[in-house]
């Protein structure tokens, strides 16, 4: 998802540009864009790409570094499954292992953290220190660290949240596919239900956040 700062401009740190010379060998490319505005490494936008040009052995070895741990790269490992099973031209009713453990995992990540405050706890510090300071925000001050706690807090619960949504989603697709509609009707409604709850959610912040600043300039 797109990063979403929660802070006003009068508390808003600046990045500092990546050394394009830090890379590690470890299959993560640390982004070099200091005006990237996402919560996700290059690589894993790699993957992504990876798995609908049909190349699911690359993908799934970039995105088995953090999906036991992190509901996003988990969820997206289950979207690379079912890709991978329509572009093998399988019908979604068949029965596939891969595909039903694969959902079941990411579902079962994506509630424990959304919804158990050790877990998130436990899945936002790994985020915070093994993805978003060591390849999205290598440069990063302590204090633009510090500054940029609330914000990034938020937007990894967010995409936790949308992670879960989706998981819904892709249920629900599913479930219409092979004939329960009723099923698949419900499961998309409380996919639409947690997007609205997390687009409601940013607006009010981005609305407050516009109201400080205008507040500051007065």
């Amino acid at each position: 998802m797109l990063f979403a700062d929660i802070q006003n401009n009068n508390e808003k740190n600046s990045n500092n540009s990546t050394n394009k010379n830090n890379n590690n060998n470890n299959n993560l490319g640390i982004d070099n864009n200091e005006n990237n505005q996402t919560i996700f490494t290059n690589s894993f936008n790699i993957a992504v790409k990876k798995f609908w040009n049909n190349e699911f052995s690359e993908a799934e070895g970039i995105f088995n570094r953090f999906k036991n741990c992190i509901p996003r790269w988990n969820v997206t490992y289950a979207e690379m499954q079912l890709v991978k099973h329509l572009m093998k031209g399988q019908s979604l009713d068949n029965e596939n292992p891969e595909l039903s453990n694969a959902l079941m995992e990411a579902e079962k990540l994506a509630i424990k953290v959304c919804e158990n405050k050790d877990d998130f706890e436990t899945s936002f510090s790994l985020f915070r220190t093994d993805i978003w300071k060591a390849y999205i925000r290598p440069n990063n001050s302590p204090s633009e660290d510090e500054a940029g706690f609330a914000s990034l807090r938020a937007n990894f619960r967010w995409d936790c949240e949308l992670a879960m949504a989706d998981i819904l989603l892709f249920h629900a697709i599913l479930q219409v596919v092979g004939g329960s509609e009723i099923k698949g009707a419900f499961n998309l409604r409380k996919a639409w239900k947690t997007y609205s709850k997390v687009r409601d959610e940013i607006d009010r912040i981005k609305r407050d956040a516009g109201k400080n600043d205008h507040k500051h300039e007065l």
